[in-house]
């Protein structure tokens, strides 16, 4: 996919790989949209293998959003490309990750970055696309503008300990 250059900043397809986005900003959205999660890990530990294996396979969509002039990242979306189980024939772009550090916000960057996320989707087969957002960070309205509809809500239940009192009972 063409790579699109806009507001100083240049959005494209890139591999993902190891070291790809920085610690600081993997931390930053860690701070940011995963507070619910604190309740099972402190801090981001990605298995990149799993990205790896996916990307050999053709299963994944990584955008990155870089600064024109030093090509430092500022924002990325990675999408997982799976089949959909209910309807034969339709892949679905469901997403891993998207961050957009906070200073390019609010001024059209994020509404262009989902855009061009959909376009590289759509050009890697993917027929329908599915973006989750944590409760206590919503942005629907901005996936709503961008023709969303709110399909599910998501309950998510730490089960480390079910396990634990199961084996304690017997």
């Amino acid at each position: 996919m063409k790579p699109l250059e806009t507001h100083g900043l240049i959005m494209r397809v890139e591999k993902f790989h190891r070291g790809m986005i920085p610690q600081w900003m993997l931390h930053d959205h860690f701070r940011e949209v995963a507070q619910v999660m604190k309740t099972i890990v402190d801090k981001p530990d990605p298995d990149y293998g799993i990205y790896e294996r996916e990307q050999e396979k053709g299963h994944t969509v990584f955008v990155a959003v870089r600064d024109h002039k030093v090509l430092n990242l500022v924002g990325y979306v990675g999408l997982l490309l799976k089949p959909h189980p209910h309807y034969r024939g339709i892949t679905m772009a469901i997403d891993d990750a998207y961050y957009l550090m906070p200073g390019y916000r609010e001024v059209g960057v994020g509404t262009l970055m989902m855009r061009y996320a959909e376009a590289a989707a759509a050009e890697a087969g993917a027929q329908m696309m599915f973006i989750r957002v944590k409760s206590q960070h919503s942005h629907g309205s901005l996936l709503e503008r961008l023709g969303y509809q709110l399909e599910d809500l998501t309950y998510k239940k730490d089960l480390r300990h079910v396990a634990q009192e199961s084996a304690a009972a017997e």
